[in-house]
């Protein structure tokens, strides 16, 4: 590194993969360019191109003992044993509620860095139960006591975590940020991605292409998907919804696309790497998610000119101003979805540097959520 090192953060993961980690490799890779060093600690394995992101900027990538595995002893040993490494600045821990308090403790024993913890996810406690709603209540408190600072991925993310009287001044919003060049492709070779992934899939030039992008959960709300797509299906459309990603409900899903002989219009294609590449043959992408602490996939959605039909509980923040957000309530009915779909298929491209500059202007690529995240560290660290 070239770059003189002013500080020096620890970012504490439970594990490698999600958006997670996909955060801090996106901040490392612009974050060294303001004298930051990123280290980063985990349980378990992280594959090599992460390793090496954050080697190429001067810090390492550390695997520690899990406690429920292995105990505490070894736990409390092998986190101890990273802290001491360097004097560190800040600990950013990413694991939250009573889970954090084990690193914060010694942390505290170990070390003056300041610890604050983020906020990534959305919790609605209404649809919690009662015992449930106690938890979140307790891991809100716990929250408050241990971070230096309420930080986290939008304003729903933070009140969440956090506390929902938490007000917007008392908070430091860091985008998930992305990399403008991956999402962002000349014409031909946009096109280039959209006649071999179309071909790859067995999929027509004039084929409405619906994509959905995340893991197989509950919250993704992929059961009205299915719903759409059978509507689409009666009413005999050109259309074919692609489902990317892997999780618990590939099995289930599976089943009910078989049942109900949606195989000609649903197709699950797994996890895809880069993810980039699909968005050039979607027309429309699908985000019916019952909450999210941000929602990345429509930014990345918006930057790659693909615009998105998204339920009304995804964060304000994902708005990036041209008009790419058809947003629709939870409780619409499947068949006012698909309306959605069909109008935003119709959608004009929008011009590339015109997605270009609302990413900066949002902060939402790397260099200006690095930039960001600099500043705020400032705030509270004498930076």
């Amino acid at each position: 590194m070239s770059q003189k090192v002013n500080k020096r953060i620890l970012h504490i993961m439970s594990s490698h993969g999600g958006g997670i980690s996909t955060f801090i490799r996106n901040l490392a890779t612009e974050i060294h360019r303001f004298g930051i060093v990123f280290d980063v600690v985990t349980y378990g394995p992280c594959p090599p191109e992460f390793v090496e992101a954050i080697r190429r900027t001067g810090g390492d990538v550390y695997q520690i003992k899990n406690p429920k595995k292995e105990g505490w002893r070894q736990f409390y040993k092998s986190f101890s044993r990273v802290i001491k490494l360097y004097h560190y600045d800040v600990i950013h821990c990413h694991i939250a509620g009573y889970r954090a308090l084990a690193y914060k403790t010694i942390s505290n024993f170990q070390s003056e860095a300041e610890f604050i913890i983020h906020a990534h996810h959305y919790v609605d406690d209404n649809q919690l139960s009662v015992a449930q709603r106690f938890l979140h209540y307790l891991n809100q408190m716990i929250n408050q006591t241990v971070s230096a600072k309420f930080v986290g991925c939008s304003r729903d993310a933070v009140q969440a975590l956090f506390g929902y009287k938490i007000d917007r001044k008392d908070m430091i919003i860091i985008p998930n940020s992305i990399e403008p060049d991956d999402f962002i492709f000349e014409s031909e070779e946009e096109n280039n991605f959209r006649e071999k992934g179309r071909e790859h899939y067995g999929i027509s030039k004039d084929t409405i292409v619906v994509g959905q992008v995340g893991r197989l959960a509950p919250i993704k709300n992929h059961a009205l998907t299915l719903q759409v797509a059978e509507i689409a299906k009666l009413k005999k459309l050109n259309m074919k919804f692609i489902i990317a990603g892997s999780g618990e409900l590939e099995e289930e899903l599976k089943e009910r696309i078989g049942v109900n002989q949606l195989d000609d219009y649903v197709q699950l294609v797994g996890r895809i790497s880069p993810i980039s590449e699909l968005f050039p043959v979607m027309d429309v992408l699908f985000f019916p998610s019952i909450n999210e602490g941000l929602g990345t996939t429509a930014i990345e959605s918006q930057a790659a000119g693909v615009p998105v039909v998204l339920s009304h509980t995804i964060p304000m923040e994902v708005e990036l101003g041209i008009d790419l957000l058809y947003r629709v309530n939870l409780s619409a009915a499947p068949s006012d979805w698909l309306k959605e779909v069909l109008k935003a298929s119709r959608e004009s491209k929008v011009d590339s540097s015109e997605r270009l500059m609302a990413l900066e202007r949002n902060n939402y690529t790397n260099i200006q959520a690095a930039k960001l995240y600099a500043t705020s560290i400032a705030q509270y660290t004498n930076y």
